[in-house]
Protein backbone atom coordinates (compact mmCIF):
# COMPACT_ATOMS: atom_id res chain seq x y z
CA UNK A 1 0.00 0.00 0.00
CA UNK A 2 1.35 3.70 -0.83
CA UNK A 3 1.89 5.72 1.93
CA UNK A 4 2.49 9.25 0.07
CA UNK A 5 0.21 11.20 -2.62
CA UNK A 6 1.26 10.55 -5.93
CA UNK A 7 2.76 13.68 -7.00
CA UNK A 8 1.24 16.52 -8.75
CA UNK A 9 0.87 15.59 -12.22
CA UNK A 10 -0.77 16.66 -15.64
CA UNK A 11 -0.16 13.39 -17.15
CA UNK A 12 -3.25 11.68 -16.55
CA UNK A 13 -5.65 11.77 -19.55
CA UNK A 14 -8.68 12.67 -17.20
CA UNK A 15 -6.39 15.48 -15.98
CA UNK A 16 -5.89 16.63 -19.78
CA UNK A 17 -8.84 16.22 -20.66
CA UNK A 18 -10.10 18.74 -18.01
CA UNK A 19 -7.28 21.17 -19.09
CA UNK A 20 -8.99 20.76 -22.87
CA UNK A 21 -12.81 21.59 -21.53
CA UNK A 22 -11.31 24.72 -19.86
CA UNK A 23 -9.70 26.30 -22.98
CA UNK A 24 -7.73 28.38 -20.88
CA UNK A 25 -5.75 27.96 -17.18
CA UNK A 26 -7.68 30.77 -15.56
CA UNK A 27 -11.01 29.38 -16.55
CA UNK A 28 -13.38 26.53 -14.97
CA UNK A 29 -14.66 23.07 -16.13
CA UNK A 30 -17.96 23.96 -14.86
CA UNK A 31 -19.32 23.99 -18.54
CA UNK A 32 -22.84 22.92 -18.64
CA UNK A 33 -23.54 23.79 -22.65
CA UNK A 34 -21.35 21.41 -23.69
CA UNK A 35 -23.29 18.61 -23.11
CA UNK A 36 -25.00 16.03 -25.05
CA UNK A 37 -27.90 16.16 -22.78
CA UNK A 38 -30.30 19.24 -23.41
CA UNK A 39 -32.38 18.78 -19.97
CA UNK A 40 -28.85 19.13 -17.70
CA UNK A 41 -29.24 23.01 -18.76
CA UNK A 42 -33.05 23.22 -17.37
CA UNK A 43 -31.22 24.17 -13.67
CA UNK A 44 -27.76 24.31 -13.42
CA UNK A 45 -26.06 24.89 -10.53
CA UNK A 46 -22.88 27.49 -10.87
CA UNK A 47 -20.29 24.73 -8.81
CA UNK A 48 -21.37 21.89 -10.75
CA UNK A 49 -19.51 19.90 -13.40
CA UNK A 50 -19.99 19.48 -17.27
CA UNK A 51 -21.85 16.59 -18.20
CA UNK A 52 -19.55 15.45 -20.86
CA UNK A 53 -16.34 15.18 -17.84
CA UNK A 54 -18.33 12.29 -16.45
CA UNK A 55 -19.17 10.34 -19.57
CA UNK A 56 -15.55 10.91 -20.63
CA UNK A 57 -14.80 9.32 -16.86
CA UNK A 58 -16.92 6.22 -17.78
CA UNK A 59 -15.55 5.81 -20.93
CA UNK A 60 -11.45 5.72 -19.06
CA UNK A 61 -12.79 3.44 -16.74
CA UNK A 62 -14.80 0.90 -18.69
CA UNK A 63 -17.84 1.55 -16.69
CA UNK A 64 -20.68 -0.58 -17.66
CA UNK A 65 -24.35 -1.71 -17.46
CA UNK A 66 -24.13 -3.51 -14.97
CA UNK A 67 -22.44 -1.32 -12.62
CA UNK A 68 -23.90 1.41 -9.77
CA UNK A 69 -22.53 4.84 -9.66
CA UNK A 70 -22.05 6.59 -6.61
CA UNK A 71 -22.59 10.71 -6.59
CA UNK A 72 -22.48 11.39 -3.03
CA UNK A 73 -22.70 15.28 -3.17
CA UNK A 74 -25.36 14.74 -6.66
CA UNK A 75 -26.31 18.67 -6.79
CA UNK A 76 -28.75 19.27 -9.53
CA UNK A 77 -28.30 15.78 -11.20
CA UNK A 78 -25.91 15.83 -13.82
CA UNK A 79 -23.98 12.67 -13.00
CA UNK A 80 -26.99 10.71 -12.24
CA UNK A 81 -28.35 12.48 -15.67
CA UNK A 82 -25.44 11.19 -17.42
CA UNK A 83 -25.15 7.64 -15.78
CA UNK A 84 -29.19 7.19 -16.69
CA UNK A 85 -28.38 7.40 -21.03
CA UNK A 86 -25.06 6.06 -20.71
CA UNK A 87 -27.87 2.53 -19.53
CA UNK A 88 -25.96 2.76 -15.85
CA UNK A 89 -27.24 2.40 -12.97
CA UNK A 90 -26.57 5.10 -10.20
CA UNK A 91 -27.36 7.02 -7.30
CA UNK A 92 -27.35 10.18 -6.15
CA UNK A 93 -27.39 12.05 -2.70
CA UNK A 94 -27.61 15.49 -1.74
CA UNK A 95 -28.99 17.45 1.78
CA UNK A 96 -30.80 20.06 -0.09
CA UNK A 97 -34.40 19.16 -1.09
CA UNK A 98 -34.59 21.59 -3.93
CA UNK A 99 -31.51 20.11 -5.54
CA UNK A 100 -32.74 16.75 -5.22
CA UNK A 101 -36.14 17.92 -6.98
CA UNK A 102 -34.42 18.87 -9.73
CA UNK A 103 -32.10 16.22 -10.37
CA UNK A 104 -35.63 13.86 -10.16
CA UNK A 105 -36.87 15.74 -12.93
CA UNK A 106 -34.08 16.30 -15.14
CA UNK A 107 -34.09 12.13 -14.62
CA UNK A 108 -37.94 11.70 -15.32
CA UNK A 109 -37.80 10.48 -19.27
CA UNK A 110 -40.54 8.35 -19.38
CA UNK A 111 -43.02 11.37 -17.56
CA UNK A 112 -46.51 11.19 -19.19
CA UNK A 113 -45.50 13.22 -22.87
CA UNK A 114 -49.47 13.31 -23.68
CA UNK A 115 -50.40 14.41 -20.13
CA UNK A 116 -47.47 16.77 -19.71
CA UNK A 117 -48.82 18.59 -22.96
CA UNK A 118 -51.94 18.95 -22.24
CA UNK A 119 -51.59 20.49 -18.60
CA UNK A 120 -49.01 22.68 -19.88
CA UNK A 121 -51.37 24.07 -22.45
CA UNK A 122 -53.98 24.41 -19.77
CA UNK A 123 -51.46 26.48 -17.88
CA UNK A 124 -50.66 28.58 -21.13
CA UNK A 125 -54.37 29.30 -21.50
CA UNK A 126 -54.49 30.71 -18.38
CA UNK A 127 -51.08 32.74 -18.20
CA UNK A 128 -51.16 34.22 -21.71
CA UNK A 129 -53.58 36.88 -20.69
CA UNK A 130 -51.50 38.01 -17.72
CA UNK A 131 -47.99 37.95 -19.47
CA UNK A 132 -49.88 40.50 -22.25
CA UNK A 133 -50.00 43.30 -19.63
CA UNK A 134 -45.94 42.42 -18.85
CA UNK A 135 -42.97 44.92 -19.46
CA UNK A 136 -39.93 44.23 -20.11
CA UNK A 137 -36.83 44.24 -17.39
CA UNK A 138 -36.80 47.72 -15.93
CA UNK A 139 -33.52 48.24 -13.64
CA UNK A 140 -32.94 51.52 -11.02
CA UNK A 141 -29.56 52.09 -9.95
CA UNK A 142 -30.32 52.85 -6.16
CA UNK A 143 -27.48 54.47 -4.47
CA UNK A 144 -26.47 53.04 -0.58
CA UNK A 145 -28.12 56.55 0.62
CA UNK A 146 -31.59 55.63 -0.67
CA UNK A 147 -31.37 51.65 -0.33
CA UNK A 148 -32.87 52.33 3.26
CA UNK A 149 -36.26 54.00 1.94
CA UNK A 150 -36.75 51.73 -0.63
CA UNK A 151 -36.44 48.81 1.58
CA UNK A 152 -38.87 50.61 4.23
CA UNK A 153 -41.22 51.40 0.88
CA UNK A 154 -41.49 47.52 0.34
CA UNK A 155 -42.19 46.26 4.05
CA UNK A 156 -44.98 49.07 4.02
CA UNK A 157 -46.26 47.74 0.62
CA UNK A 158 -45.70 43.95 2.44
CA UNK A 159 -47.54 44.48 5.43
CA UNK A 160 -50.68 46.00 3.12
CA UNK A 161 -50.71 42.73 0.72
CA UNK A 162 -53.51 40.65 1.31
CA UNK A 163 -51.61 37.81 0.96
CA UNK A 164 -48.83 38.41 3.99
CA UNK A 165 -50.67 35.72 5.51
CA UNK A 166 -50.77 33.65 2.65
CA UNK A 167 -48.27 30.50 1.60
CA UNK A 168 -48.17 32.02 -1.14
CA UNK A 169 -45.76 34.76 -0.09
CA UNK A 170 -42.74 33.12 1.58
CA UNK A 171 -41.94 34.50 4.97
CA UNK A 172 -37.82 34.20 3.63
CA UNK A 173 -35.79 36.65 5.78
CA UNK A 174 -34.78 39.58 4.08
CA UNK A 175 -36.90 38.79 1.16
CA UNK A 176 -37.83 42.45 0.48
CA UNK A 177 -33.81 42.90 -0.41
CA UNK A 178 -33.94 40.05 -2.60
CA UNK A 179 -37.09 41.00 -4.44
CA UNK A 180 -38.50 44.14 -5.64
CA UNK A 181 -42.22 44.61 -4.83
CA UNK A 182 -43.57 44.51 -8.44
CA UNK A 183 -41.67 41.81 -9.20
CA UNK A 184 -42.72 39.60 -5.75
CA UNK A 185 -46.28 40.19 -6.86
CA UNK A 186 -46.08 38.69 -10.40
CA UNK A 187 -43.95 35.82 -8.90
CA UNK A 188 -47.09 35.03 -6.34
CA UNK A 189 -49.27 35.14 -9.26
CA UNK A 190 -47.66 33.00 -11.21
CA UNK A 191 -47.55 30.70 -8.19
CA UNK A 192 -51.02 30.48 -7.27
CA UNK A 193 -51.71 30.10 -11.22
CA UNK A 194 -49.53 26.67 -10.92
CA UNK A 195 -50.65 25.39 -7.36
CA UNK A 196 -54.64 26.20 -8.15
CA UNK A 197 -54.05 23.99 -11.57
CA UNK A 198 -55.63 20.86 -10.61
CA UNK A 199 -52.94 18.64 -11.63
CA UNK A 200 -53.46 14.67 -11.40
CA UNK A 201 -50.06 13.81 -11.95
CA UNK A 202 -46.95 14.21 -9.43
CA UNK A 203 -44.49 14.47 -11.94
CA UNK A 204 -45.73 16.74 -13.75
CA UNK A 205 -46.29 19.15 -10.64
CA UNK A 206 -42.71 18.47 -9.98
CA UNK A 207 -41.50 19.63 -13.92
CA UNK A 208 -43.66 22.54 -13.77
CA UNK A 209 -42.25 23.45 -10.41
CA UNK A 210 -38.81 23.75 -11.72
CA UNK A 211 -39.72 25.71 -14.74
CA UNK A 212 -41.16 28.07 -12.12
CA UNK A 213 -37.92 27.80 -9.79
CA UNK A 214 -34.84 28.30 -12.13
CA UNK A 215 -36.49 31.91 -13.42
CA UNK A 216 -36.49 33.14 -9.52
CA UNK A 217 -33.03 34.63 -9.69
CA UNK A 218 -33.12 36.13 -12.61
CA UNK A 219 -36.01 38.33 -11.96
CA UNK A 220 -34.49 39.10 -8.31
CA UNK A 221 -32.06 41.86 -7.20
CA UNK A 222 -29.41 39.18 -6.85
CA UNK A 223 -26.89 37.20 -9.07
CA UNK A 224 -24.48 34.91 -8.67
CA UNK A 225 -20.77 35.94 -8.94
CA UNK A 226 -18.68 33.31 -9.46
CA UNK A 227 -19.92 30.11 -6.72
CA UNK A 228 -21.58 32.99 -4.35
CA UNK A 229 -24.64 34.66 -4.41
CA UNK A 230 -24.93 38.33 -4.26
CA UNK A 231 -26.84 42.20 -4.64
CA UNK A 232 -26.96 42.99 -8.11
CA UNK A 233 -24.18 46.17 -8.46
CA UNK A 234 -23.42 48.27 -11.72
CA UNK A 235 -20.73 51.00 -11.09
CA UNK A 236 -20.32 50.28 -7.72
CA UNK A 237 -24.02 50.69 -7.40
CA UNK A 238 -26.50 48.48 -5.89
CA UNK A 239 -29.32 48.19 -9.11
CA UNK A 240 -32.75 47.05 -8.54
CA UNK A 241 -34.72 44.78 -10.77
CA UNK A 242 -37.81 46.91 -10.29
CA UNK A 243 -39.82 44.93 -12.76
CA UNK A 244 -39.56 41.84 -15.11
CA UNK A 245 -41.33 39.65 -17.65
CA UNK A 246 -42.29 37.28 -14.81
CA UNK A 247 -45.14 35.32 -16.40
CA UNK A 248 -43.02 35.52 -20.32
CA UNK A 249 -39.81 34.10 -18.16
CA UNK A 250 -42.07 31.14 -17.02
CA UNK A 251 -43.83 30.40 -20.44
CA UNK A 252 -40.57 30.33 -22.31
CA UNK A 253 -38.68 28.20 -19.91
CA UNK A 254 -41.58 25.72 -19.56
CA UNK A 255 -41.85 25.38 -23.55
CA UNK A 256 -37.92 24.54 -24.24
CA UNK A 257 -38.10 21.91 -21.25
CA UNK A 258 -41.82 20.35 -23.12
CA UNK A 259 -39.69 20.50 -26.55
CA UNK A 260 -36.52 19.46 -24.79
CA UNK A 261 -38.65 16.48 -23.76
CA UNK A 262 -39.48 14.99 -27.69
CA UNK A 263 -36.14 14.20 -28.51
CA UNK A 264 -36.39 11.26 -26.23
CA UNK A 265 -38.81 8.26 -26.63
CA UNK A 266 -40.20 7.64 -23.62
CA UNK A 267 -40.32 4.29 -24.26
CA UNK A 268 -36.92 3.68 -23.69
CA UNK A 269 -35.56 1.36 -21.25
CA UNK A 270 -33.26 3.78 -19.22
CA UNK A 271 -32.54 2.73 -15.52
CA UNK A 272 -34.00 5.09 -13.13
CA UNK A 273 -31.44 6.57 -10.72
CA UNK A 274 -32.15 6.40 -7.15
CA UNK A 275 -31.64 9.58 -5.91
CA UNK A 276 -31.87 10.52 -1.90
CA UNK A 277 -31.71 13.32 0.81
CA UNK A 278 -29.23 12.74 3.03
CA UNK A 279 -25.96 13.35 5.08
CA UNK A 280 -23.33 11.78 3.39
CA UNK A 281 -20.87 11.98 6.54
CA UNK A 282 -23.18 8.64 7.55
CA UNK A 283 -23.23 6.79 4.07
CA UNK A 284 -23.91 3.51 6.53
CA UNK A 285 -27.40 4.74 7.22
CA UNK A 286 -28.00 5.66 3.24
CA UNK A 287 -26.70 3.11 1.09
CA UNK A 288 -26.19 -0.88 1.71
CA UNK A 289 -25.34 -1.41 -1.97
CA UNK A 290 -21.35 -2.07 -2.81
CA UNK A 291 -20.49 0.72 -5.47
CA UNK A 292 -18.21 0.33 -9.13
CA UNK A 293 -17.08 3.91 -9.28
CA UNK A 294 -18.18 7.31 -7.58
CA UNK A 295 -17.75 10.28 -9.20
CA UNK A 296 -18.72 13.83 -7.14
CA UNK A 297 -17.68 17.70 -6.11
CA UNK A 298 -17.78 18.49 -2.31
CA UNK A 299 -18.08 21.06 -1.16
CA UNK A 300 -15.29 23.62 -1.02
CA UNK A 301 -13.66 25.05 2.03
CA UNK A 302 -14.65 28.65 1.24
CA UNK A 303 -17.00 30.69 3.16
CA UNK A 304 -19.38 29.81 0.48
CA UNK A 305 -23.01 29.21 1.61
CA UNK A 306 -24.74 26.58 -0.54
CA UNK A 307 -27.53 27.13 0.80
CA UNK A 308 -28.26 30.98 -0.24
CA UNK A 309 -27.87 29.97 -3.72
CA UNK A 310 -31.08 27.83 -3.21
CA UNK A 311 -32.75 30.28 -1.05
CA UNK A 312 -35.42 32.08 -3.05
CA UNK A 313 -36.31 28.37 -4.60
CA UNK A 314 -36.41 26.70 -0.73
CA UNK A 315 -38.86 29.05 0.34
CA UNK A 316 -41.05 29.43 -2.78
CA UNK A 317 -41.29 26.31 -3.45
CA UNK A 318 -42.27 25.55 0.46
CA UNK A 319 -39.33 23.20 1.22
CA UNK A 320 -38.25 25.78 4.09
CA UNK A 321 -40.72 27.89 6.18
CA UNK A 322 -38.59 29.42 8.85
CA UNK A 323 -34.81 30.09 10.13
CA UNK A 324 -35.17 27.09 11.82
CA UNK A 325 -35.35 25.17 9.14
CA UNK A 326 -32.67 26.24 7.24
CA UNK A 327 -30.53 25.48 10.22
CA UNK A 328 -31.45 22.36 10.43
CA UNK A 329 -30.28 21.64 6.82
CA UNK A 330 -27.35 23.18 7.74
CA UNK A 331 -26.55 20.95 10.51
CA UNK A 332 -26.45 18.26 7.96
CA UNK A 333 -24.33 19.60 5.62
CA UNK A 334 -20.02 19.41 4.94
CA UNK A 335 -18.80 22.54 7.53
CA UNK A 336 -17.37 24.46 4.95
CA UNK A 337 -18.78 27.74 5.72
CA UNK A 338 -18.73 29.23 9.36
CA UNK A 339 -22.61 29.45 9.41
CA UNK A 340 -22.78 25.74 9.42
CA UNK A 341 -20.93 26.12 13.02
CA UNK A 342 -22.96 25.54 15.89
CA UNK A 343 -22.03 24.75 19.80
CA UNK A 344 -24.38 21.53 19.52
CA UNK A 345 -21.81 20.16 16.17
CA UNK A 346 -18.71 21.12 18.40
CA UNK A 347 -15.59 18.86 17.50
CA UNK A 348 -12.61 21.13 17.54
CA UNK A 349 -10.53 21.15 19.46
CA UNK A 350 -11.41 17.54 21.48
CA UNK A 351 -13.08 15.28 18.36
CA UNK A 352 -9.99 14.49 16.51
CA UNK A 353 -9.20 11.68 14.36
CA UNK A 354 -6.18 9.95 15.35
CA UNK A 355 -4.47 9.91 12.17
CA UNK A 356 -0.99 11.78 11.44
CA UNK A 357 -2.38 14.14 8.31
CA UNK A 358 -4.45 15.79 10.89
CA UNK A 359 -1.07 16.90 12.90
CA UNK A 360 -0.79 18.86 9.99
CA UNK A 361 -4.08 19.94 9.78
CA UNK A 362 -3.84 21.41 13.78
CA UNK A 363 -1.05 23.48 12.47
CA UNK A 364 -2.37 25.34 10.04
CA UNK A 365 -5.57 25.69 12.31
CA UNK A 366 -2.64 27.46 14.80
CA UNK A 367 -1.39 29.82 11.45
CA UNK A 368 -4.58 30.38 11.12
CA UNK A 369 -5.42 31.11 14.53
CA UNK A 370 -2.56 33.89 14.31
CA UNK A 371 -3.31 35.85 11.68
CA UNK A 372 -7.30 35.33 13.06
CA UNK A 373 -6.43 36.89 16.59
CA UNK A 374 -4.52 39.92 14.82
CA UNK A 375 -7.85 41.45 13.92
CA UNK A 376 -9.54 39.85 16.74
CA UNK A 377 -13.46 39.90 15.07
CA UNK A 378 -14.82 37.29 12.32
CA UNK A 379 -15.87 34.05 12.24
CA UNK A 380 -14.03 31.05 13.94
CA UNK A 381 -11.71 30.01 11.10
CA UNK A 382 -9.32 27.83 12.74
CA UNK A 383 -12.44 25.11 13.86
CA UNK A 384 -13.56 26.13 10.22
CA UNK A 385 -10.78 24.63 8.58
CA UNK A 386 -10.24 21.21 11.14
CA UNK A 387 -13.87 20.69 11.16
CA UNK A 388 -14.19 20.47 7.21
CA UNK A 389 -11.42 17.69 7.19
CA UNK A 390 -13.40 16.15 10.20
CA UNK A 391 -16.46 15.93 8.32
CA UNK A 392 -14.69 14.94 4.65
CA UNK A 393 -12.80 12.51 6.73
CA UNK A 394 -15.96 10.91 8.32
CA UNK A 395 -17.20 10.86 4.41
CA UNK A 396 -13.91 9.16 2.72
CA UNK A 397 -14.57 6.47 5.73
CA UNK A 398 -17.93 6.32 4.53
CA UNK A 399 -17.05 5.46 0.89
CA UNK A 400 -14.09 3.45 1.78
CA UNK A 401 -16.74 0.71 3.10
CA UNK A 402 -19.23 0.89 -0.07
CA UNK A 403 -16.34 0.52 -2.79
CA UNK A 404 -15.54 -2.31 -4.81
CA UNK A 405 -12.17 -3.99 -4.19
CA UNK A 406 -9.92 -1.50 -6.82
CA UNK A 407 -13.03 0.89 -7.54
CA UNK A 408 -12.60 4.26 -8.52
CA UNK A 409 -13.57 7.41 -6.69
CA UNK A 410 -12.87 10.70 -8.74
CA UNK A 411 -12.70 14.12 -6.52
CA UNK A 412 -12.62 17.48 -8.11
CA UNK A 413 -12.05 20.06 -5.26
CA UNK A 414 -9.94 23.14 -5.15
CA UNK A 415 -7.41 24.67 -2.31
CA UNK A 416 -8.24 27.26 0.27
CA UNK A 417 -6.89 30.43 1.62
CA UNK A 418 -7.78 30.50 4.84
CA UNK A 419 -7.21 34.35 6.51
CA UNK A 420 -4.11 34.58 3.95
CA UNK A 421 -3.40 30.76 5.20
CA UNK A 422 -2.64 28.07 2.09
CA UNK A 423 -4.89 25.32 3.21
CA UNK A 424 -3.60 22.26 0.47
CA UNK A 425 -6.96 20.91 0.49
CA UNK A 426 -6.52 18.47 -2.24
CA UNK A 427 -3.24 16.80 -0.62
CA UNK A 428 -4.89 16.67 2.36
CA UNK A 429 -8.11 14.92 1.30
CA UNK A 430 -5.89 12.69 -0.31
CA UNK A 431 -3.54 11.67 2.17
CA UNK A 432 -6.82 11.07 4.73
CA UNK A 433 -7.91 8.67 1.96
CA UNK A 434 -4.60 6.62 1.95
CA UNK A 435 -4.34 6.98 5.94
CA UNK A 436 -7.78 5.29 6.16
CA UNK A 437 -6.64 2.32 3.64
CA UNK A 438 -7.34 3.43 0.05
CA UNK A 439 -4.90 2.06 -1.89
CA UNK A 440 -3.59 4.87 -4.34
CA UNK A 441 -4.27 8.20 -4.52
CA UNK A 442 -3.44 10.52 -7.36
CA UNK A 443 -3.42 14.46 -7.41
CA UNK A 444 -3.72 15.90 -10.87
CA UNK A 445 -3.91 20.16 -10.69
CA UNK A 446 -5.91 21.29 -13.92
CA UNK A 447 -6.44 25.02 -13.12
CA UNK A 448 -5.11 27.71 -10.85
CA UNK A 449 -6.72 31.03 -9.74
CA UNK A 450 -6.32 33.86 -7.67
CA UNK A 451 -7.58 36.22 -5.52
CA UNK A 452 -6.70 40.21 -5.12
CA UNK A 453 -8.09 39.97 -2.14
CA UNK A 454 -5.84 37.34 -0.38
CA UNK A 455 -3.08 37.20 -3.07
CA UNK A 456 -2.98 33.34 -2.69
CA UNK A 457 -2.47 31.06 -6.03
CA UNK A 458 -5.33 28.38 -5.59
CA UNK A 459 -5.08 25.12 -7.33
CA UNK A 460 -7.95 23.22 -8.31
CA UNK A 461 -7.51 19.23 -8.46
CA UNK A 462 -9.01 16.15 -9.55
CA UNK A 463 -8.51 13.46 -7.25
CA UNK A 464 -8.13 9.68 -8.21
CA UNK A 465 -8.16 7.26 -5.17
CA UNK A 466 -8.22 3.86 -5.75
CA UNK A 467 -10.27 1.48 -3.10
Amino acid sequence: MSNEVTELTRQSSLAEFLKKETKLSNQNIYAHNHSYIPMERWYTLIAGFSGNFVRESFHKYDIRENQIVLDPFVGTGTSTLISMFEGIKSIGIDINPFNNLVAKVKTSYDIDHVLLKQYSNQLREKLSPLAKGEHEFVWEEVPVIKIKNHLANIWKSRKASKNREDESVPQMPHLEKWMSPRVLNRVVELKNVIRNTEINSQSVVDFFNVAFASILLKVSNMQLAGPKICYQRKKGKRILCIDAPVITLFLDKLETMVNDLQHFDKKQKLPSPKLMLGDVRNLESLIDEEIDFAITSPPYLNEVDYLDNTRLELYFLNFVKNDEDIRQLKESMIRANSKYLFNTNRDYPDNIPNLDIFNKILTLCDEIKKEWEKHNWGWDHPRLTAEYFIDMYKHLRGMKEHLQPNAHYLIIVGDSAIDKVLVPTDEILAKIALEIGFSKADVSSFRTRSCSRHGVCLRESLITLTN
